[in-house]
């Protein structure tokens, strides 16, 4: 298994090739800009979502199943996959100190999963719906309670400093 996985390494490592590359916005000039916007535009309208394996090449099949890797060979690969995303400008959401080993199911199914990718920025991966009693991370590393609390109180705070006069209703 351990050549397996080294193999799947490699090809992990050789899907980085095809990243986009990408400039920063201070390397771009305001037609540069927005030719980039209207890019934007163009996927959210017209690109249909495509699964990961599509964009990296790597087939979902091709990882173990988790009941066949070590804990390290788990936390091995799922560090392997974030570091591809990484390439590609694709950020995973997901609580820092949740254990990779764990995580090793979850982003293999995202493989499978239809996706809209922007070579473009960064595009996020989101694993949770911000609904507590559905989190996929488990009651003890849910960040959903936290979050709700942190949005209720922004929300709240917001409320307060609205001018009733300048509501439009």
């Amino acid at each position: 298994m351990n050549r397996y996985i080294e193999q799947l390494i490699e090809d992990l490592q050789a899907a980085r090739k095809f990243a986009p590359k990408q400039r920063s916005r201070n390397e771009m000039n305001e037609e540069e800009i927005w030719d980039e916007l209207v890019e934007i535009d163009k996927i959210i309208d017209e690109e249909p979502d495509r699964p990961l394996q599509n964009i990296f090449g790597i087939d979902p099949a091709s990882f173990p199943p988790i009941d066949k890797l070590t804990t390290e060979q788990a936390q091995l690969l799922s560090a392997k996959i974030l570091e591809l995303w990484a390439a590609f400008n694709i950020e995973a959401s997901y609580p820092k100190n949740f254990p990779l080993e764990r995580f090793y199911p979850m982003l293999v199914e995202k493989f499978r999963k239809p996706f809209m990718y922007f070579p473009m920025g960064i595009t996020g991966i989101e694993f949770c719906h911000y609904e507590p009693e559905e989190c996929p991370f488990g009651d003890e590393y849910c960040m959903c309670k936290e979050w709700s609390v942190e949005m209720m109180n922004k929300i709240e705070d917001e409320v307060k400093n609205l001018d009733p006069d300048e509501l439009p209703f």
